[in-house]
């Protein structure tokens, strides 16, 4: 056992079941593919180590996601820049256009929920109207303009924020005995309907992984990396930095999709 040191630079690593692991050379830019758990081997490491291992966790964003476009509210175009995209498109079509109005996210009437959360995980599980209305939709625009239009007919009936694994096991264990459907959720940049209650569910639990987003350990020798499913790319570029370190895994949703995304759908990067 020894204490991890700084890696050289520039070294590519890939990714596989939570794990960030380097090409087969140091200075290449080749294309990585992903390859099964076994393959890591991480190594022990000292008590200081393990500290410098748990700075790497980055403070959740507290931020409210937008409900009609990819990213937080802080993404979206403003009132200004809606109006002029607005103008530029009536021109080209010759007749007038005026921007739809943002919806109001705690006023949006949802129906109400269809379970009980007790008392076992009310610390992190949650029936407000804003946390089922932002865990409703993916990143389908189909799905943000549904969003935008106000209509949220099947959303989650609670969203769960775990903070441990232990939270995250108690939720899943009380959505077992109830029989309630589970979805995880991590950035919501989902095209493909992968964070949508399932229509023929008759309670649905949202889990966020958003509180599960740190780097546990990093191995400068094999170069591999284990990290919590919510930790979203930015966030996992800016700890292996310092390290000389890169996963060079860069899909166009980048800023708000979490390496659990990545990983649950083997996302092609750039």
């Amino acid at each position: 056992m020894r204490h991890l040191r700084p890696a050289p630079s520039r070294k590519a690593v890939r990714a596989f079941n939570g794990y960030a692991r380097p090409s087969s050379s140091a200075h290449t830019t080749k294309s990585v593919r992903y390859q099964t758990a076994s393959h890591a081997k991480l190594r022990l490491v000292e008590p200081q180590a393990q500290a410098n291992m748990a700075k790497m966790k980055p403070p959740v964003r507290r931020e409210r996601r937008s409900v009609w476009t990819w990213g937080y509210v802080s993404d979206e175009p403003s009132e200004a820049e809606r109006s002029a995209a607005a103008k530029k498109l009536a021109q080209r079509l010759g007749e007038s256009v005026t921007p739809p109005p943002v919806p109001d996210v705690d006023a949006i009437a949802l129906p109400l929920p269809r379970l009980t959360v007790p008392a076992q995980v009310a610390d992190w599980v949650s029936t407000a109207t804003a946390e089922r209305v932002t865990h409703t939709y993916g990143g389908h625009s189909l799905e943000l303009l549904q969003g935008l239009r106000g209509q949220f007919v099947n959303p989650p009936d609670a969203v769960a924020h775990p903070r441990s694994e232990d939270e995250l096991e108690a939720t899943l264990a009380w959505c077992d005995r109830e029989g309630h459907a589970v979805m995880p959720y991590g950035g919501g940049t989902s095209v493909v309907w992968g964070v949508n209650a399932p229509q023929d569910a008759a309670s649905a639990v949202t889990v966020d992984l958003d509180h599960l987003n740190a780097v546990l350990e990093v191995d400068d020798v094999s170069r591999a990396a284990r990290v919590q499913g919510g930790l979203l790319g930015p966030d996992l570029e800016a700890a292996l930095k310092p390290l000389g370190l890169t996963l060079r895994h860069f899909p166009q949703s980048f800023p708000w999709s979490t390496v659990g995304g990545w990983v649950a759908t083997r996302s092609g990067g750039h």
